[in-house]
């Protein structure tokens, strides 16, 4: 009866390293595979990660040409605004001449009016 007993006692220790045995072996496996996807996920992120990074780079690109192109419309702009305001001050100049062209004129005008009113004045005057 203890030769059974022992006999039974000694399978069960061989299934039970048997099941240790495939325990072991399934726990590696699985190791293996969540190493396999950490990598994978590490991957992914890291993909994930330069895609991120291209696009911001790509948006950078973009904001310094917009900012080029803004300069350049300013300075244009500007350009223009002094062209204007050289032409505004040409016009301006123009026109006090010409006022005050019309303004001697008027003052020569005034003179030989004067002067006729005292010629007549004293021929007025001698009649």
């Amino acid at each position: 009866a203890m030769k059974e007993e022992l006999k039974g006692m000694k399978e069960e220790e061989e299934q039970e390293k048997k099941d240790a045995k495939w325990l072991n072996k399934e726990t590696k496996e699985q190791g293996k595979a969540t190493k396999q996807e950490e990598k994978q996920q590490k991957k992914d992120d890291k993909k994930a990660m330069k895609e991120e990074l291209k696009g911001m780079k790509e948006e950078e690109e973009q904001e310094k040409k917009d900012a080029k192109w803004l300069n350049k419309e300013t300075k244009e702009q500007g350009k223009a605004t002094k062209q204007e305001e050289k032409q505004q001050k040409k016009e301006d100049k123009k026109a006090m001449k010409e006022e005050l062209k019309g303004m001697k004129e008027e003052e020569e005008q005034e003179k030989k009016d004067e002067k006729w009113l005292n010629k007549e004045a004293k021929e007025q005057g001698k009649a």
